[in-house]
């Protein structure tokens, strides 16, 4: 006999002897335990599903979810004697090893569904060695000894793997055919069942034909056990099944499910590790079309500038995007990057930038907070101011020009001029702009000197959106939303872990000059002389903002 005989032939006689053993048992042995990874389901503000978090793409479904031809279907091919044999099957262990005498080789082997749930759920390695073998064949006795054949069944249709990624008949009737398991009819029931002897073999996106060929066995399976008849088995095969579309890519994107994990940190001990295994349905304040949109805008950077690669490989140049309702501070979309961008690293809610002249705004409503008006008038013109510790600070404007005349305040933000900021920052006193920014909710470290009036302390794009949204909101700071997205967190079963309120924050400015300042911000780009006068070529609707450049940004 052939040494690998003589080997597979010592595998079943153990299992035999296991077999003989645990019969024999009168006492319930421990179930060692085990964790059933599901996905988590990440929802936009009204309700559809915007992305998954998941170590395994999983989605957990009770049996009663199942159509009962999709079970029949699975026992049929997998495990004919699925509701007769105890975790192991004698019969066939020993047809195996009959097989295996008459052809000299191994060529069948003998795991029962209940053999492939412990294989599963205890990750045992796919190597057949009798090590191996043996603790399966204990743990599957012991998974019969402690669960009913349909919890067993339920376990493992949630369990295998079913190819492209998805794990469990949920998750892959999703992929394959854009359906709940319970919607599917007996011909994508048999094909889906076909799929779980070589996922990516059977693939109907890999090949059609082999897999209409498995689809055709398991129902000729079924008609055997008596399952359906032979009518139904040719009025499946007969039956055009389709294929939903191949899935795109995911709304948002690593960087945004990286976010999403992070911010369940705040929300819950050891959260984004859960998000990845616990199957938790967690609902957000953002919006599907306006997260699209984003996503789209910050791509077509390669419809305005050539494409490059940095020294890291990554595609250049890099961007972020940040929306948030300013009247509630609930945030719509966030974009942490494009194309390669580093995995984990969001320039949205990381990045920290110098923001240049879009710290002005701050500046400016501290000098109407202290008196002034947009009248007021400053002139631009050379000027040096003495630092502790180095040359004097000379600001000037873009190219190194200066108006020499004379700007009412209001001129001077609407374009952009750096003398003026730096004079009135003097003026005002760089605490006092630093305390209006902060106040806003810019809570990045600011160091109070000259320079901050044009931007010279990092921060990141939610930070500055989060600060900027006073202006829009009559001058009332929200906490809550404005710098994590997430509004409610439950379990699969349906209990809320968490939900959040965010606080509306009073008298944060007078609403008088927040509105002063937003009509000033409105001028910047509806005004010919206006520094942000560009985006009227792309976009028509009302709109205020500043711009803001930086050799950092």
């Amino acid at each position: 006999m052939p040494p690998r005989l003589h080997a597979q032939s010592a595998i079943f006689a153990s299992l035999a002897v296991v077999t003989i053993l645990f019969l024999g048992l009168n006492t319930l042995l421990a179930l060692p335990p085990f964790v059933q990874r599901e996905a988590s389901l990440v929802f936009a503000r009204d309700g559809t599903l915007l992305t998954r978090i998941f170590v395994e793409n999983r989605e957990v479904i009770g049996i009663g979810d199942a159509p009962e031809h999709l079970l029949q279907a699975i026992v049929a091919t997998e495990d004919a004697r699925f509701y007769r044999h105890f975790g192991l099957d004698p019969i066939g262990i020993g047809r195996a090893l009959l097989e295996a005498l008459r052809r000299r080789r191994f060529v069948e082997g003998a795991s029962t569904i209940t053999q492939q749930l412990a294989r599963n759920l205890y990750d045992l390695p796919m190597e057949r060695t009798l090590r191996r073998k043996l603790k399966e064949a204990y743990l599957a006795i012991l998974l019969e000894r402690h669960y009913t054949k349909q919890e067993i069944l339920e376990l493992y249709i949630n369990e295998i793997y079913m190819g492209h990624g998805t794990y469990g008949v949920e998750a892959a009737s999703r992929h394959y055919f854009n359906k709940r398991t319970r919607d599917l009819n007996l011909a994508e029931a048999a094909m889906l069942a076909g799929l779980i002897r070589g996922p990516e073999w059977y693939s109907p996106r890999a090949n059609l034909d082999r897999a209409e060929a498995r689809q055709a066995w398991v129902l000729e399976r079924m008609v055997t056990e008596g399952y359906i008849t032979a009518n139904e088995a040719t009025a499946a095969k007969e039956a055009a099944v389709v294929l939903a579309d191949a899935p795109r890519a995911a709304v948002g994107g690593e960087l945004l499910r990286s976010y999403i994990r992070t911010s369940l940190e705040q929300h819950m001990p050891n959260g984004s590790a859960l998000a990845a295994v616990a199957g938790l349905r967690i609902f957000t304040t953002l919006d599907t079309s306006m997260q699209a949109a984003a996503e789209s805008a910050l791509a077509r950077l390669a419809d305005l500038t050539e494409n490059r690669t940095g020294q890291n490989g990554v595609i250049q140049p890099q961007g972020a995007l940040v929306a948030l309702d300013p009247k509630t501070g609930e945030i719509r979309a966030l974009v942490g990057g494009r194309g390669n961008a580093p995995p984990g690293f969001n320039r949205a809610v990381e990045a920290l930038r110098q923001p240049g002249s879009a710290f002005k705004p701050f500046v400016y409503a501290t000098a109407l907070q202290q008196g002034l008006t947009f009248a007021s008038q400053i002139t631009c013109e050379p000027i040096s101011f003495p630092e502790p510790e180095g040359p004097p600070w000379a600001p000037a404007d873009f190219g190194g020009e200066f108006h020499n005349r004379p700007l009412c305040l209001r001129e001077a933000l609407v374009v952009s001029c750096n003398v003026v900021a730096a004079r009135l920052i003097q003026q005002v006193t760089p605490r006092a702009a630093a305390a209006m920014a902060e106040r806003l909710g810019l809570r990045t470290p600011l160091r109070p000197v000259l320079s901050l009036a044009l931007g010279t302390s990092e921060t990141t794009p939610l930070v500055m959106a989060q600060a900027f949204a006073p202006f829009a909101n009559g001058g009332r700071v929200l906490a809550g939303h404005i710098t994590d997205p997430i509004v409610r967190v439950e379990t699969r079963a349906g209990r809320v872990v968490k939900e959040a309120r965010p606080r509306l924050v009073s008298g944060a400015l007078d609403p008088r000059i927040a509105y002063l300042v937003t009509s000033a911000l409105r001028d910047v780009i509806a005004s010919p002389q206006g520094t942000g006068r560009g985006v009227l070529r792309t976009f028509t609707r009302p709109a205020a903002g500043k711009t803001g450049t930086s050799e950092d940004m």
